[in-house]
């Protein structure tokens, strides 16, 4: 590596590491982010019985500051959607789930009895182009 090489990549050693320092967590602002923060659950519920998933929730929402949101990001069944695209996938990852381990796919009814069994008071369930859903469910 020549010596313009070295400077270069020197240089943007610091930048990286000015940009990265000046939007992480401090300990100053941590207690005033922790008030913006949402919890997310990305492919974890599914792995999960009922019991287990209504502690890791009521956990959860334990945890969360009083304005505070858990977002999942999951699989939502829907046995009315015959023109859902990814019906069949959805449909084997149940599949996958149930002899794989304890856990399985969720219809908008199950997630309703999870949640309201979790305390949460609200939730609001968003479908978008994906295999998965967006689930946020709210503390207040």
């Amino acid at each position: 590596m020549c010596r313009v090489q070295k400077l270069v990549a020197a240089k943007l050693v610091v930048l990286v590491r000015y940009e990265a320092s000046s939007w992480l967590p401090t300990d100053k602002n941590l207690e005033q982010m922790r008030d913006f923060l949402p919890t997310l659950l990305q492919w974890i519920m599914h792995d999960w019985d009922e019991e287990h998933c209504t502690k890791i929730l009521s956990n959860c929402y334990r945890a969360l500051p009083e304005k505070g949101k858990v977002i999942i990001i999951d699989i939502v069944l829907d046995p009315s959607e015959e023109a859902d695209p990814y019906s069949n996938i959805k449909n084997s990852f149940d599949l996958v789930m149930i002899a794989h381990t304890n856990g399985m796919e969720r219809t908008r009814e199950e997630w309703h009895n999870l949640l309201t069994k979790s305390d949460f008071p609200s939730y609001k369930i968003f479908q978008i182009p994906n295999l998965q859903f967006i689930i946020e469910a709210y503390k207040a």
